[in-house]
């Protein structure tokens, strides 16, 4: 439908800014009323987070779905018009390699494993990390330009097609095990 949702794949922990995440979509819930906020995962902060949201009177629109099955997982990013994520630190993010793969466009944090994965414009955008009001005003861009999101879709599928396929990956982390040992 017109819904506008918002997924977020990442442990409800403290180092992966999901409180931040909740707390952004509550400030624009009120200017965006066809946002959606689906939480997937499961962690330490649920009680906080759902306080939070319960706080703002949003209960309606933000889904606590818990853990849910790897193969399961698709379905969510394709029924999602974007993904955020607010980790504080992060190797290459999974969850964002599976967010690319399945076409979503995403909003993460400006970490420096993000630059790897993420051109501003391209497959996505960075926000400053920690920074509520610099990921608010990214979700409201991506928002307003919701109609142009299809070619941010195809990009973020092709970039994980190049960038994230483990069988030629792991060929290339062996090899590097092989030169270090030798050494």
């Amino acid at each position: 439908g017109d819904d506008f949702v918002i997924l977020n794949t990442r442990n409800w922990e403290e180092r992966y800014g999901v409180d931040l995440v909740v707390k952004s979509f509550c400030k624009i819930a009120r200017m965006i009323p066809q946002a959606r906020l689906v939480m997937v995962g499961g962690g330490s902060l649920e009680s906080e987070l759902k306080q939070i949201v319960t706080s703002a009177n949003l209960n309606e629109r933000v889904s606590f779905l818990g853990r849910v099955d790897y193969q399961d997982l698709p379905q969510y990013y394709q029924a999602a018009d974007l993904y955020v994520s607010a980790s504080h630190s992060d190797g290459s993010s999974v969850s964002l390699m599976e967010a690319l793969g399945c076409g979503l466009p995403s909003l993460v944090s400006d970490i420096p494993s993000s630059h790897e994965w993420i051109v501003p414009g391209v497959q996505g955008w960075l926000f400053k990390d920690g920074d509520l009001v610099d990921l608010s005003h990214k979700i409201i861009t991506a928002y307003e330009i919701k109609d142009q999101l299809s070619s941010f879709r195809k990009k973020a599928r092709v970039t994980a097609e190049k960038k994230a396929d483990w069988t030629k990956n792991s060929q290339k982390l062996f090899y590097a095990y092989k030169l270090a040992v030798a050494r």
